[in-house]
């Protein structure tokens, strides 16, 4: 089976693509993973730069024109297309013509439901495609909105896994020099969305419980860094227990996440979830918000705790009572249902059901 992934993201640091490759997991680990599930894969990637790179048994190819990578496309002969990020489907419509009635998956990546207009042009465009999100569930939101046709073929498969492992966890506490018991970390970007004020607040609750607990904060922007840093030196309860470490590189995470007891976000909506696929896969259990794609990454809980969005009284009571699942379990599920081996294979498989069709 031929298969052709196809982004239109382009990078806004315009990096080469061997930087890109190595910046962006997700983009180096995806096609490679199911190709090793026995499908032949290649990536047309819009690209600051024209070029063309083989990783991991995989071609890439990167180019600055759209129009040449609709040449491209149709020249691939695809039994199926795999295109990425529901924000950019009215473009991708204009891809699709010339394809005759080859396959087209769109895939979502962090796209947030819409209504009005906007609604109904994705949904002409998106006519006779399948959409896949990491649980079904998040289909539905999508659909409300009108921007799916209720007969819309909807495929469940995480957005992404992760090359972390759960390593020497007594090494990595050296190495961070993390301390408190439980210590909590925080990753994500500093916005609303996020939402680290019903994370500070949990924190400030269970302090008086649990003085030993520590919780350490890590981001990518910080659009509420300033409110976050006044929230945690106003409050006698943060002062000396919340940890800002500011911007933490890509390549420092795998070492918090394996030195932390826990990790917790708030998050009010995500397409995957990336820090809580990157802690599972370090074994690390996770307290985080009742939505849709931590449902499922978790198994409904079953390798971490599941608290209403807002709800700062229960993710201070579930910090106060710690994981309750071991590392060695948190690992297994990983294995069995989130490493990129198995999204391969589950690719495969919606690549098959829809070549048949």
């Amino acid at each position: 089976m031929r298969v052709v992934h196809l982004s239109l993201h382009r990078d806004p640091a315009g990096r080469r693509a061997r930087d890109l490759l190595a910046a962006w997991p997700t983009l180096a680990e995806h096609a490679p993973a199911i190709a090793r599930a026995g499908v032949h894969v290649e990536v047309l990637h819009a690209g600051a730069h024209d070029e063309t790179v083989e990783h991991g048994g995989v071609r890439y190819v990167f180019d600055r024109s759209s129009r040449v990578l609709r040449q491209r496309l149709r020249r691939a002969q695809a039994d199926v297309v795999h295109a990425h990020g529901l924000i950019h489907a009215v473009r991708l419509w204009s891809m699709r013509r010339g394809l005759g009635h080859t396959p087209f998956l769109v895939q979502d990546h962090g796209a947030r439901p819409i209504t009005g207009i906007r609604a109904w042009l994705w949904r002409h465009a998106l006519a006779g495609a399948a959409v896949a999100f990491t649980t079904a569930e998040q289909a539905a939101a999508y659909g409300r909105g009108g921007a799916l046709r209720p007969d819309q073929r909807v495929f469940a498969v995480p957005v992404a896994s992760s090359t972390f492992t759960p390593g020497d966890r007594a090494a990595a506490r050296r190495r961070t020099g993390i301390t408190g018991h439980p210590a909590a970390l925080w990753l994500g970007r500093l916005d609303a969305n996020k939402d680290p004020f019903t994370i500070l607040d949990a924190v400030a609750r269970a302090s008086t419980l649990v003085p030993t607990l520590a919780l350490w904060m890590a981001w990518t922007s910080g659009a509420l860094e300033g409110a976050v840093r006044r929230r945690v030196a106003d409050d006698p309860r943060l002062a000396d227990r919340v940890h800002l470490l500011g911007r933490l590189p890509h390549a420092d995470v795998e070492p918090w996440l394996r030195a932390a007891d826990v990790l917790v976000q708030g998050s009010h909506h995500e397409s995957g979830g990336y820090a809580v696929i990157e802690a599972l896969a370090c074994g690390t259990p996770v307290i985080v918000s009742d939505i849709p794609s931590f449902r499922a990454l978790t198994g409904a809980g079953a390798v971490g705790r599941l608290i209403p969005v807002d709800d700062a009284r229960g993710f201070a009571e579930a910090l106060m009572e710690g994981p309750r699942v071991t590392r060695e379990a948190v690992r297994a599920h990983f294995d069995a249902h989130l490493a990129w081996d198995v999204i391969g294979r589950q690719w495969r498989a919606c690549y098959q059901q829809m070549a048949a069709q």
